[in-house]
């Protein structure tokens, strides 16, 4: 019976036990898809960054990946089909992508994808590694506690090319045999409006005019004018871009040779509308020193005495904001409209919200221990009262004898 005892008492420890372990040492981890395979010189590598939140609610990630600049080249981040709603960052360069955005709760679960990064191959030969960097995050929508635990790697084999590119900095050219090779200078962006803005340059040959732009780094809008000349005039015109939108560009010029001069990329930003943000607790009161994120494209500030904090240039439509206060996070959403006067948004921001999530969560883990335990007790104690009874049955009867 003592044998029994004590195996009902471990097995009940270790049921208490499991109980109290904090949900984060539940796996959560970034995948890098493809893993392997062979990629020439001059080709374009698109690498899919998912994440596995191995069973838990997330809210928010960050994915920094690491990559060997002197064999890739970063060219963009795509963002389309991704479980995030909110975009926080994604760019890279140097041999670092950042990729981070989040979820309002309750976030998300499961394997879902975050991006996809296009690179461009610049060596022939070896072979180039990618990896998740250990400051990665992925939150839990709970607690915001950080997750992650590791990521997979990429190996990828280089090879050469048919074809060589040029590794010209400010602009590509292409010349037939005999003839001055197409250059170009003096890009610059002018003129700009909440929606329009004006681009020239100047090409030593007589070519054409060529703007592409976008939002991205994949210039997804162009302007062709096949006029031939030397001093070039773009207007993207009145409604053509977005306030508040910072743009790339590049230009391009075709001359009468079918010789080709890209220009330098560069970004210009169109002015947006100001906006007031007002943090206050749950009585009303002004929350000076709470931290703000505000995306699409990502403006950071902190509230000042009276809760407040400006933005400037910001697009219209709906963006994500993220307050942070007293190592607390609330995640939601605002609309800005176009409008000429200084919008104002209030968000309430209570810090005692996620103290009280734990208190439930661990206050329920702490009772549900000791009703196990007071139930252990009261079996233990009644194993041990019939091991009594039965060892001590109690005085023999009294025998009376009949004379």
């Amino acid at each position: 019976m003592k044998k029994i005892t004590a195996q009902l008492f471990v097995f009940f420890s270790f049921f208490v036990l499991f109980l109290a372990v904090p949900s984060s040492v539940f796996a959560a981890t970034f995948s890098l898809s493809p893993t392997s395979g062979t990629y020439s010189k001059g080709s374009t590598l698109k690498m899919n960054v998912s994440v596995a939140t191995g069973g838990e609610n997330v809210n928010a990630v960050q994915a920094n990946i690491i990559y060997p600049a002197d064999k890739l080249q970063f060219s963009s981040v795509s963002t389309g089909g991704s479980v995030l709603t909110i975009i926080a960052e994604k760019g890279g360069g140097g041999g670092f992508v950042r990729i981070g955005g989040g979820t309002p709760t309750p976030g998300f679960s499961g394997s879902k994808f975050i991006a996809s990064v296009n690179f461009i191959v610049l060596a022939d030969s070896g072979s180039a590694t990618l990896s998740f960097a250990g400051d990665s995050a992925i939150l839990k929508d709970a607690d915001n506690s950080n997750i992650f635990t590791g990521g997979s790697t990429a190996n990828l084999s280089l090879s050469g090319s048919g074809s060589e590119q040029s590794s010209s900095g400010s602009q590509t050219t292409q010349t037939s045999t005999g003839v001055a090779a197409l250059t170009i200078s003096n890009v610059q962006v002018t003129e700009i409006t909440k929606t329009s803005a004006k681009v020239t340059w100047n090409t030593n040959l007589a070519a054409s005019s060529i703007v592409e732009y976008g939002v991205t780094g994949n210039y997804e809008f162009n302007f062709l004018s096949e006029e031939l000349t030397k001093d070039h005039v773009v207007i993207l015109a009145e409604g053509t871009l977005i306030p508040g939108t910072t743009y790339y560009l590049r230009v391009k010029s075709i001359d009468s040779k079918e010789n080709e001069a890209v220009g330098d990329a560069t970004t210009f930003l169109t002015p947006g509308f100001s906006i007031k943000l007002k943090i206050l607790d749950i009585n009303g009161s002004p929350v000076e020193g709470a931290s703000i994120s505000l995306y699409s494209e990502l403006k950071e500030s902190v509230t000042d005495e009276n809760g407040e904090a400006t933005f400037e240039n910001v697009a219209p439509g709906e963006h994500g904001l993220i307050v942070k206060y007293k190592g607390k996070t609330k995640i939601t959403k605002i609309n800005v409209v176009e409008s000429d006067t200084l919008q104002t948004f209030e968000e309430q921001f209570s810090e005692s919200t996620a103290n009280i999530q734990n208190w439930i969560l661990y206050g329920g883990l702490a009772f549900g221990a000791v009703v196990i335990l007071v139930l252990i007790l009261i079996l233990f104690l009644k194993l041990k009262k019939k091991k009594e009874e039965r060892s001590n049955p109690g005085d023999p009867p009294t025998v009376v004898s009949q004379v």
